[in-house]
């Protein structure tokens, strides 16, 4: 770190030794340095912007530069001529490079040149204690400790949640989406944990794994994916959603308001970075034979996204993108259990990640659809229409195995390092949006098997009921009297 200073004599290597101890100490931490280089070429195609301190400053500041300092700040428009007293550089992983120059410490910001971050949630029910309530403590637990011994060299940060009776497993790490070995990894936990649920004789232990072998990626093998690669911003902030007992169609309302409707997002019309949009990425699921998709932006093509999305049994949102950055704000789960079993085995449980602040909708905007407690397919043996109810971290199910029940872990991340999460629904206003919701499902309730309260017959092909419909044909007759 020494070779960073230029010594002009006695006098400057008192002040110039302190200031390069202190700056070594911000800028040289383990993690930090990429590498040295030599002879750079500074110019307004590499560098996005340029901060001249003087040394009294950095030696009083040594940790930080604030915006308070007497600094020199300027665009890269042109090459600057005090560039030449430069010597070395040190290329740091945030892509600030820090020059030691005869007079100053220069502080250049490197354009485009920022590493990338993926967040990966895999979620499966792998068994459950006293039907479809919760998974065990011990069945988290071995889930747990796989991923943390077996994890520790490929992700940089992991954390284990449970809603209703599914285990999530989020993850972030620098591999992009769909990488074998992160896939194998939560594969694997959840084989190991359907070991122990097994041993303890849960119901439905590994139900959500429908496949004997991991080839490669879940997606297809039955547990929920939802992955999202993107460079990460100074203040990343996140919301990981993860629903139980309904389908992927349960996004589509809370997305539709959070990221089109003025009146439930008030950004879109106060926030100019939002002004231009969103551009929804919408998948039939209906089709077996590969993704089906199709891409329109808001509010330009509002009608024609509300006509996929009132159909939430075929047609769902996959992701969400800002139309003027191009940054992604929104992935989700798309699977469809029975398209993949040929059978009922159970709801699809999605999740979902949002980032949230900046150029997306605020954590508020984004959480207050859920306030409305919309119907979802889902509820008892997955084949009624029942209110959604958002709820506390690590809730289970109750009530005709429902009601569907939503959970929200709000995080900040910072280099891929997850803060704690926070518990976004256990605010005491959630509680009255509760009692609102257990009404509207006991209501449903009264209605029995009759009409709306059981989900259309394309839903229930997959079921029991068939058989009972195939045995009645028989015995049906055409009338050929007058």
């Amino acid at each position: 770190m020494d070779q960073l200073v230029c010594m002009h004599g006695e006098r400057d290597r008192q002040v110039h030794d302190g200031a390069a101890a202190r700056i070594a100490r911000a800028v040289d931490r383990k993690d930090g340095v990429i590498g040295l280089l030599q002879g750079w070429v500074w110019d307004s195609s590499t560098v996005a912007s340029c901060l001249i301190v003087p040394h009294f400053a950095v030696d009083a500041y040594p940790n930080r530069l604030p915006d308070s300092l007497p600094v020199f700040r300027t665009s890269m428009n042109q090459p600057w001529e005090c560039m030449k007293d430069s010597r070395r550089s040190l290329w740091h992983r945030d892509c600030v490079v820090y020059v030691q120059a005869r007079t100053a410490l220069i502080v250049l910001q490197k354009r485009s040149i920022t590493m990338k971050v993926t967040l990966s949630i895999i979620k499966a029910d792998i068994g459950s204690i006293g039907g479809h309530i919760c998974p065990s403590r011990q069945v988290l637990e071995s889930v747990r400790s796989h991923v943390a011994k077996q994890g520790s060299s490929l992700l940089i940060d992991h954390y284990i949640s449970s809603t209703g009776d599914d285990i999530a497993i989020l993850m972030s790490h620098r591999h992009g989406v769909g990488h074998e070995a992160v896939h194998k990894l939560a594969w694997d936990a959840f084989l190991a944990g359907t070991a122990v649920a097994k041993q303890q004789g849960l119901y439905g232990a590994g139900q959500d794994l429908l496949k004997d072998a991991f080839s490669g990626n879940v997606r297809g093998m039955g547990p929920a994916v939802a992955e999202m690669e993107f460079n990460e911003r100074p203040n990343e902030p996140f919301l990981f959603f993860a629903a139980d007992k309904t389908d992927p169609g349960a996004f589509n309302l809370p997305l539709y308001l959070a990221f089109a409707d003025p009146m439930n997002t008030p950004g879109l019309i106060l926030a100019p970075n939002m002004a231009q949009g969103f551009r929804f990425v919408i998948m039939d699921v209906n089709h077996t034979e590969g993704d089906k998709l199709i891409e329109l932006d808001a509010p330009k093509e509002l009608y024609k996204i509300a006509a996929l999305l009132r159909d939430t049994e075929r047609y769902v949102v996959e992701s969400v993108w800002s139309v003027a950055s191009g940054d992604q704000a929104v992935v989700a789960s798309t699977s469809r259990l029975h398209n993949i079993a040929g059978k009922y085995t159970g709801k699809d449980d999605p999740v979902m990640l949002v980032r949230v602040q900046k150029d997306f909708p605020a954590t508020g905007e984004v959480l207050a659809p859920y306030a409305v407690g919309a119907y979802v397919a889902g509820g008892m043996r997955g084949s009624h229409q029942m209110p959604l109810m958002p709820v506390p971290l690590q809730s289970g199910i109750s009530y005709f195995d429902g009601p569907p029940v939503i959970t929200c872990a709000a995080f900040a991340m910072h280099e891929g390092r997850f803060t704690e999460p926070a518990d976004a629904f256990a605010h005491p206003f959630w509680s009255r949006v509760r009692d609102t919701v257990s009404d509207k499902a006991i209501g449903m309730r009264r209605q029995g098997f009759f009409g709306a309260a059981m989900l259309p017959m394309a839903e229930l092909e997959y079921t029991g009921i068939m058989e009972n419909l195939k045995a009645l044909e028989p015995r049906f007759r055409v009338r050929t009297d007058s």
